[in-house]
């Protein structure tokens, strides 16, 4: 919940009823939330604890207040707004399998976003940086992998680290 204006501030009471116990007049303007905003705070927390995060969510959204889920680290793989808007990616690792990742945050009006694979495999990449980046020959990175200092993908999927 996020209160921006005193106007949202009213909305919010309104939303709550009269029985959340947020209709204190001091609260009515902002300098008032603030210099009381341990209560305030209780107050909200108290009322917010009876409620399902996303009936809560969208009775506050209806009526003009910004508020939405706090997700946990699982709980955002079930949004049904992430959902919606077609933020999932589903993509076929070589080594866990066809897993959900994280879409992106924008949009082009002529060109829709594309990710056609997913993360690279661990050590999939060190002998082209090694080479290509650091300047390494193929005998200075085969000394690196074998005193392991750096791994290639061959040594991690063998399980050699």
């Amino acid at each position: 919940i996020s209160i921006r204006t005193d106007d949202e501030w009213r909305s919010l009471v309104e939303a709550a009823g009269p029985d959340a116990g947020l209709d204190d007049p001091a609260w009515a303007a902002t300098a008032g939330r603030l210099a009381d905003i341990d209560r305030l705070e209780q107050t909200l927390a108290g009322w917010t604890r009876g409620w399902d995060a996303r009936t809560l969510q969208h009775r506050l959204q209806s009526a003009g207040v910004p508020a939405g889920v706090a997700h946990t680290t699982l709980s955002h793989l079930a949004d049904p707004h992430l959902a919606s808007r077609g933020w999932w990616l589903q993509l076929d690792h070589p080594d866990t399998g066809i897993r959900r990742y994280q879409g992106f945050a924008w949009r082009f009006s002529r060109t829709p976003p594309a990710c056609e694979r997913p993360a690279p495999r661990l050590g999939g990449h060190t002998r082209e940086i090694l080479a290509g980046t650091l300047g390494r020959s193929d005998a200075e990175i085969d000394r690196l992998i074998a005193a392991a200092t750096a791994a290639d993908l061959t040594a991690n999927v063998a399980g050699k680290r």
